[in-house]
């Protein structure tokens, strides 16, 4: 979970040095989310995990935790 966090700060919020994200951080209520955020992050999916992840299914998500569990 720390590597993916990680990959999450470095990959798609890399702008905001000061955002801490957490397992439990409802990602989409973040002032820093938006839609390039969700192409970040569908690029993310596949570059560093090899999924290839719907916005769709992004969307589904409510935390940080469930972003992750897409991965297994």
């Amino acid at each position: 979970m720390e590597q993916f966090i990680l990959n999450l700060q470095t990959f798609v919020f890399d702008e905001f040095e000061d955002l801490v994200l957490k397992e439990n951080t409802k990602f989409q209520e973040l002032d820093e989310w938006d839609s390039m955020g969700l192409m970040l992050l569908i690029g993310m999916y596949d570059q560093k995990y090899g999924k290839s992840i719907t916005g769709e299914l992004i969307n589904s998500c409510g935390t940080i935790s469930d972003l992750y569990n897409l991965i297994k």
